[in-house]
């Protein structure tokens, strides 16, 4: 039987009205492996978002982001140990992949923007902890990120605008969070409850632009252990290597990993977790 964080994940933009659909992306966790360790201070409900430090925040600088969008993602090396990649849901994309997702209401109608906005390419993938679902309760997170360049910062904000009010009508509400860079928008979602509990699964994201890549940063815990400053933290150490103060990777392939738009484009199949622009908001 296929894990409810597994069922579950998917789409940082058909957040909310997906979210039974799309309830986190990862293992079964019927047993007693480990719990993932939370990034920031090291709890799910930590206050602080020392992965990222605030000393280097910079709210102004717009810059002319370099390819590809998989360097601007989050790894195992930034969120400690405990963690699994989501392979199903890790791609490459290109427009006219992206373009038929759930992020658009059709795949004629996502070309159309991405080409008014200088979609160049962009990068989705799922980080999940190895104990599952049932970890949750321990005050692991299941982590799901989009990454995406544009050729200018003009059409990164034209996206960024469309992603956030897509994310405002999704059923979650908008929340207070620190700024994340030069736009940032935070929302809060609960779901379901978490399997074999009375406990609620919230759902937190934070969608952010820097220059001319805008980010999309979900994570997915238990609500009376969670708080927005995780997805923060996270999206402060995406922001790092925007910036350049954190070494930006690209990530090691995994056995889906799909080539960039310029070989063999990717082709993920448009379902309700299929890409982060469709309805979520946290």
């Amino acid at each position: 039987m296929e894990s409810p964080v597994r069922s579950a994940w998917r789409l940082p933009l058909a957040f909310f009205a997906c979210a039974a659909a799309f309830l986190l992306a990862a293992a079964c966790g019927d047993g007693d492996a480990p719990a993932a360790t939370p990034p920031g201070d090291g709890s799910a409900s930590g206050s602080s978002p020392t992965a990222a430090g605030n000393a280097s925040f910079d709210r102004a600088t717009e810059p002319s982001v370099a390819t590809p969008a998989s360097k601007y993602t989050i790894l195992h090396d930034d969120v400690g140990s405990g963690y699994l990649t989501d392979i199903k849901n890790t791609f490459v994309l290109d427009a006219p992949a992206y373009a038929k997702t759930a992020a658009f209401n059709s795949a004629s109608e996502g070309e159309a923007l991405l080409k008014q906005w200088g979609y160049v390419n962009g990068y989705e993938s799922a980080l999940t902890p190895e104990g599952g679902d049932p970890s949750l309760l321990n005050g692991a997170v299941a982590i799901r990120i989009e990454s995406h360049l544009f050729g200018s910062v003009d059409g990164a904000k034209k996206a960024y605008d469309y992603f956030v009010g897509r994310l405002s009508k999704s059923g979650a509400g908008a929340i207070s969070a620190g700024p994340v860079v030069n736009q940032s928008s935070a929302f809060k979602g609960i779901s379901d409850k978490i399997r074999n509990s009375t406990i609620d699964r919230a759902i937190h994201e934070i969608a952010f632009r820097r220059g001319n890549l805008v980010v999309l940063v979900l994570t997915i815990g238990a609500d009376p252990l969670m708080k927005v400053d995780v997805v923060r933290s996270l999206a402060l150490v995406v922001d790092q290597k925007a910036l350049g103060t954190k070494q930006a990777l690209e990530p090691t392939p995994t056995s889906n990993y799909t080539p960039p738009a310029y070989t063999t484009p990717a082709t993920p199949a448009r379902t309700p977790t299929a890409s982060a622009t469709s309805s979520a908001a946290r």
